[in-house]
């Protein structure tokens, strides 16, 4: 009997998983040795400090030894004396040497750390040498080849350029709906553009994505909203306007208006957060959803120009009335249909809540599956990051939450009972992109097609893992993978069979 989607709470200390505070989760084969291995960045328990200093904490580097346990990397892979007050991280190949390479974003006058990944389990920071160590407030970080010369770009989304303390007379202000902005700079966010010697200029002002002057930038995602096979932009701004940037001629031009006009008239007195992307009805193009300040966004491409808001009709709305953070669209119980994760927090001392699950029952319809989804989101906490990746190698997909309260990481691991079959795809582009970032994939299983695009760099903070994966439900035949690379150039595999993880190779 079908019991719903169910995920087991790893015990920390079984899996030895055991970084507190933490921010961003970021879920990616660094070693390439098949297992998706975790990164978790770390920040101060509560980010009201007097001290810069009392923000920083060693991140978390977790290399997956298979049956679910895990060793600590970071000070063999980072260095014994580095603490950093890290918010955001993305993995992609930036170097074109076939290895993932891990950018992460700061805060509190610290600079942004670009870890070069030297292959074995040890990393150089280099952002300094590469001009991409910006002091800002960095919040959001997001993968392309935006302008697809072949190499990965960076966006990152800033709040503020410093942070001087968020107190009054050297007292906190008692928690409010916005924390109160006082002695803060607002500043633009980055466009770092790779100009292939292996350094980087920032080209924001020049693509037209900088962003709101006076800061309070969230989260950032890169899509190829409109399928011309070039990389599009969506930012969240903390209860400002959000932005959706089209990419055309070498520029991004701001369409927010035209695209989320009903979202950006919310967002005016709310706050966008995390934002996840994914066919969520199955009609092969890239829906949209954002977490939010007590009810979250679900919008639908309707025909690659205008998403039109369906968080009403779909259902979601009713779920959603808390403080929304880090957020996947995901096939939990691979039936061929999108599910969604969301992690809830808190920004300004609001109290814990549980984090929310729900089922795609088809018909563009959700329904919360939160209270049989299994001890892991029946806790109340405040979290914050949120990623995917299948941690067990089981075909079935498993859930990382970063929760910045003093409590260990949820490691969600799907125990969902009668799930469907899957197809589960690396794939490998040509150098200097080998992460293939950027590109897009359909699957025919009989009657059905399936599209999804592999991306680095989003959810809030996150990142989600290197790996393509298709639930089948109960469709056991041969499927045709077709794939899109960040190039624009097209090749197909035949005759791929369901249960089966396939490496796909550019031609």
């Amino acid at each position: 009997m079908d019991q719903g989607i169910h995920f087991e709470l790893l015990d920390p200390h079984d899996s030895n998983i055991t970084t507190r505070h933490i921010r961003g989760v970021a879920i990616n084969d660094f070693d390439r040795d098949g297992d998706q291995d975790i990164f978790l960045a770390t920040y101060a328990t509560r980010w009201i400090r007097r001290e810069p200093d009392s923000h920083a904490r060693p991140d978390g580097l977790y290399r997956n030894e298979g049956d679910l346990v895990f060793t600590p990397m970071a000070e063999q892979a980072f260095g014994s004396a580095i603490r950093t007050t890290a918010q955001a991280a993305a993995w992609g190949d930036l170097d074109g040497d076939g290895l993932d390479d891990l950018y992460v974003t700061t805060a509190v006058d610290r600079p942004n750390l670009l870890y070069r990944n030297r292959g074995d389990g040890t990393f150089e920071e280099i952002g300094r040498q590469v001009d991409v160590a910006s002091t800002k407030f960095g919040r959001g970080i997001a993968l392309a080849d935006v302008n697809r010369d072949g190499y990965l770009d960076m966006y990152v989304s800033n709040f503020v350029a410093n942070l001087t303390a968020f107190e009054t007379n050297g007292k906190t202000e008692k928690p409010r709906r916005h924390p109160p902005l006082l002695g803060v700079r607002g500043c633009a966010n980055h466009m770092f553009i790779h100009d292939s010697s292996g350094r980087y200029v920032d080209m924001a002002g020049a693509m037209g994505v900088e962003g709101l002057s006076d800061g309070e930038g969230w989260g950032a995602a890169f899509c190829d909203l409109n399928d011309d096979g070039y990389s599009d932009l969506f930012v969240t701004n903390d209860g400002r306007p959000d932005n959706f940037y089209v990419y055309r001629d070498g520029v991004f031009h701001d369409r927010s208006g035209q695209v989320l006009e009903k979202m950006i008239r919310r967002s005016r007195r709310t706050g966008a957060m995390g934002v996840a992307l994914g066919d969520y009805d199955n009609d092969r193009d890239i829906d949209l959803y954002a977490t939010n300040y007590y009810s979250d966004f679900l919008m639908e491409n309707v025909n690659g120009v205008v998403l039109r808001r369906k968080s009403r009709e779909s259902g979601i709305e009713r779920f959603t009335n808390v403080i929304g953070m880090g957020v996947a669209f995901a096939d939990f119980d691979n039936d061929g249909d999108l599910d969604l994760a969301v992690a809830n927090g808190d920004v300004a001392g609001f109290d814990p809540v549980r984090n929310i699950l729900m089922e795609n029952v088809g018909g563009g319809c959700f329904v919360e599956s939160t209270e049989t989804a299994g001890p892991g989101f029946a806790a109340l906490q405040r979290s914050q990051g949120l990623a995917i990746g299948d941690l067990d190698d089981d075909g079935k997909l498993d859930i990382v939450i970063g929760n910045d309260d003093g409590s260990f990481p949820s490691v969600l691991v799907n125990r969902t009972e009668g799930a469907g079959g899957w197809i589960r795809l690396r794939l490998v582009g040509n150098p200097p992109n080998t992460s293939a970032i950027g590109a897009r994939v359909w699957l025919v299983a009989g009657d059905e097609t399936q599209v999804r695009e592999r991306r680095s760099g989003s959810s809030l903070y996150s990142c989600n893992e290197n790996v393509i994966h298709f639930g089948l439900g109960e469709y056991t035949g041969l499927s045709l993978v077709k794939v899109r690379w960040p190039d624009g150039s097209f090749s197909e595999i035949e005759g791929v069979q369901a249960r089966s993880t396939v490496t796909v190779a550019q031609p």
